[in-house]
């Protein structure tokens, strides 16, 4: 486990309230750092317990330093309903990497019962959908 900064802790918490319920209250995270990432930035998976109402549960997110364009992607995407994790940051303008914290899609990914042909069967469609969506746009993607 590791601490978390305050940084950190207040994108966890706001992430938690835009994207699982307004209500929800972070009770603990837990965090630990994963592989690098393909652009060797530090990746890290925190598992944070929450509680809404009198529920309490635990869900996965994913915090690392992502470029302007990756974060600006993310957001249209997700905006779109694209098959892509929903994401939080700041500073959407700043032109230097910025903080963001990711739904963690893979922490229960079970890579011995992955469904390939299935998985390549529906790809198809879904980057269909991401560029008849974005076809045109040219002046709204010129970042």
């Amino acid at each position: 486990m590791t601490l978390i900064n305050n940084n950190v802790l207040k994108l966890v918490q706001e992430t938690v309230k835009k994207f699982i319920d307004p209500k929800a209250e972070v009770l603990s995270i837990e965090s630990k750092a994963i592989n690098m990432g393909l652009q060797a930035v530090e990746l890290m998976r925190h598992s944070v317990l929450i509680k809404i109402l009198d529920e309490t549960s635990k869900l996965s997110l994913v915090s690392k330093h992502a470029t302007r364009i990756e974060r600006l992607i993310l957001t249209r995407l997700y905006s779109q309903k694209a098959s892509v994790p929903f994401s939080l940051s700041y500073g959407s303008e700043i032109d230097e990497r910025s903080l963001i914290c990711l739904q963690d899609v893979d922490y229960q990914t079970d890579y011995k019962t992955i469904n390939i042909r299935l998985l390549q069967k529906s790809e198809p469609s879904a980057l269909s959908h991401i560029h008849i969506s974005n076809f045109g746009q040219r002046k709204e993607l010129s970042w």
